[in-house]
């Protein structure tokens, strides 16, 4: 993806719709670094943010405190700014660096990317804009100037997120092979379809194996890239030569894993779409729908604000109305680069599923982003798993202990975790869509909640905190919900 110095033209632009933007929020009543979100314009009045509040510091290194397991850092010589979308770029960055530069600093070598464009009701549309530079300026510095630049709106670092963000456990090969297709239904559903090629199914993760055999007849084609001819955006939509989807981490087109043991994206993605009926190995939920494959993690980084945002308005451009992301998103909350994109994915009509998280904790706090599914995990026996998230925020249940999919280098394997329940809901979501194409996305969410089997029987202690229930795809499949009822 070319990036854009500030003196040249703009950076591609997506045009979004945006509900209601929220009111500028911090993480800090400071406006240096560590306010993480610095409001613009001249008034320097700050509000702290509900989720994290003056909680929310960092060390002298830059790092923020751990959530979950979920660390965070920023991403040196970086940052990310909401801009007024008929404001000049070059004039918002020339201001900045006339501001920045004085005889013992220097703010030189500045590039940029538009990375999704939110259209507000009731207010200036608003670029999200990546930027970076060299120099011997401070990231503070910078955040702190470009707060008071009249078009801002908001001022951010490019977060890096680290630690525990796979969410799944080690592989737990006591349970029988495949079961939660009987548990699900899918037997009954696939009377009916095994999912459509153009149902396409987003998996946002370590990459997925584009060879596997059991993967590689459903793996998302562009067919506007032109094969053969190297080098050239035949589809000018900013990726060159994306056949296949885009690695996000390393900037190419080749969405496989970096190495054999991140087979984390090849698992989630033979759970949900792996292909059915074909005499081979392992059966997915939606196995005729299609693959594409976003890798945004992996053994070189990656998981970063941007990275995130751009993975989100990649596959709802290339027409993935269904994403699953399976890693653990709780440092995201207050992220506004993050939340941007989730939302640009969220009003182009995309229905994003996540993991609920393993820590067997109540109401996580990723259940703040209303952009999304949560998926809490299930056992063989109906019961909630043992590591599961659960709460008031969670939207339904899934199998997520002792799943048997694909693996890297052609294989199949167990997997444990809400990175599995996620992918199941995700593949009772495509199955859905592909039995009622005209349905919009809230239908198939509604479709799929409201035919879910009612599991309080099996978890009396979470009654109400495992969603509408565990999925039941041969009942979305069957049944019409009954009108809604509206109470005054």
């Amino acid at each position: 993806m070319d990036r854009k110095s500030f003196s040249g033209a703009r950076g591609r632009s997506r045009p979004l719709r945006l509900e209601a933007l929220e009111g500028r929020q911090l993480l800090s009543a400071d406006t240096s670094l560590a306010s993480g979100l610095i409001h613009g314009g001249t008034d320097p009045q700050v509000n702290v943010s509900p989720e994290f509040g003056a909680a929310d510091t960092r060390s002298a290194g830059g790092t923020l405190p751990e959530t979950n397991g979920l660390g965070r850092s920023i991403v040196p010589d970086e940052f990310v700014l909401g801009i007024q979308q008929d404001a000049n770029v070059t004039d918002v960055l020339e201001s900045l660096a006339s501001n920045l530069t004085t005889s013992l600093a220097v703010f030189d070598n500045v590039w940029f990317d538009e990375v999704v464009t939110l259209e507000a009701q009731g207010d200036r549309d608003l670029s999200v804009l990546h930027v970076g530079y060299a120099g011997d300026v401070s990231l503070s510095d910078v955040l702190a100037y470009a707060s008071f630049i009249p078009e801002v709106s908001w001022a951010a670092p490019n977060y890096q997120y680290s630690g525990e963000v796979l969410d799944f456990l080690p592989d737990d090969p006591a349970f029988g092979d495949q079961y939660h297709h009987t548990l699900m239904g899918n037997p009954v559903a696939w009377d009916v379809t095994l999912g459509d090629s153009d149902v396409v199914i987003a998996v946002t993760d370590e990459g997925v194996e584009l060879d596997h055999p059991d993967l590689a007849p459903n793996i998302w084609e562009n067919t506007a890239e032109v094969r053969g001819v190297a080098g050239v955006d035949d589809d000018s939509n900013g990726y060159i030569d994306d056949f296949n989807g885009w690695d996000f981490v390393g900037d190419d087109n080749d969405p496989n894993p970096l190495i054999k043991d991140d087979d984390h994206g090849t698992h989630v993605a033979g759970i949900a779409a792996g292909v059915t009926n074909n005499g081979n190995q392992i059966a997915g939920v939606a196995g005729h729908a299609s693959i594409l494959p976003i890798r945004i993690s992996g053994a070189d980084g990656g998981f970063t604000s941007v990275i995130m945002a751009d993975a989100f308005a990649y596959a709802i451009d290339n027409g993935a109305r269904i994403a699953n992301t399976s890693f653990n998103i709780n440092g995201f909350v207050g992220d506004p680069t993050f939340t941007a994109g989730l939302q640009y994915y969220y009003d182009n009509g995309g229905l994003h599923f996540n993991s609920a998280g393993n820590d067997d904790q109540l109401n996580p706090a990723r259940q703040a982003f209303h952009q999304t599914l949560l998926v809490a995990s299930t056992t063989s026996l109906d019961e909630k798993s043992d590591f599961s998230n659960y709460g008031t925020g969670i939207d339904v249940a899934a199998p997520g202990s002792a799943v048997l999919s694909t693996v890297t280098i052609g294989g199949i394997g167990f997997k444990s975790g809400t990175s599995m329940s996620a992918p199941n809901a995700a593949g009772a979501a495509a199955l859905i869509w592909s039995a009622n194409p005209s349905y919009t996305r809230d239908q198939v969410a509604a479709q799929l909640l409201g035919t879910a089997d009612n599991i309080d029987a099996e978890n009396p202690e979470y009654v109400g905190l495992l969603g509408s229930g565990r999925v039941n795809t041969g009942r979305a499949l069957a049944e019409s919900l009954p009108a809604p009822t509206v109470w005054s």
